[in-house]
């Protein structure tokens, strides 16, 4: 079973990413239906979980949980 939480876990303790944002935040389709991560995935996504994290030169990584 998929654990975001985990894997924000091993990349900040182990790997040295930094968090952005409010992570992991929690986005579902009943309350944005325009999001673009609903765009990208089509109807059968409902609920998704997404982290916000870098790395050390600053490149950007992002992490999803899909909730069914």
């Amino acid at each position: 079973m998929p654990d975001i939480d985990a894997a924000i876990d091993f990349y900040t303790n182990i790997l040295g990413f930094r968090k952005l944002k409010e992570t992991p935040r929690c986005t579902r389709r009943a309350d944005n239906p325009d999001a673009p991560v609903f765009r990208v995935y089509g109807d059968r996504l409902q609920e998704v979980k997404v982290a916000f994290l870098t790395t050390g030169n600053g490149v950007g990584f992002e992490l999803f949980q899909f909730i069914e």
